[in-house]
């Protein structure tokens, strides 16, 4: 995952298929996250500068005005995933436990989605108690 500054982009970009395929471009209020890999059973958290270079020739070829996008940060992202997501919830002596993981390289795209149904649970068990 590379972090740049954000040339002015507002919408996302996310390539799936084809040459450039896992390339996303997920533009925040300062910066952008760029990616991606998607490499089964790959832990190592040391970032690989030809990745780094492959992610960064692609994200510039979907979105040309990152070419003078400053650098700000390398880290590798590890995407955990399951068959299915897990998202439910589970009462324990302790309280609630809400269960919201295993989505794999789909975190993002998932994400807003995922959220109403955590606050779905959280109102329902809030209205059971």
């Amino acid at each position: 995952v590379v972090r740049v500054t954000n040339p002015g982009l507002t919408t996302c970009i996310i390539e799936e298929h084809g040459p450039l395929a896992m390339t996303y471009i997920f533009p925040r209020h300062d910066d952008c996250i760029l990616g991606g890999t998607a490499e089964a059973n790959v832990w190592d958290l040391k970032p690989q500068s030809d990745i780094t270079e492959t992610i960064l020739r692609h994200s510039r070829q979907l979105e040309p005005c990152l070419e003078d996008a400053e650098v700000l940060e390398v880290k590798v992202g590890l995407r955990p995933a399951r068959a299915s997501v897990r998202l439910e919830a589970e009462e324990t002596p302790g309280g609630l436990v809400l269960h919201n993981y295993g989505h794999g390289g789909a975190g993002f795209t998932l994400s807003w989605g995922c959220a109403d149904e955590v606050v779905g649970l959280l109102q329902a068990s809030t209205r059971e108690r």
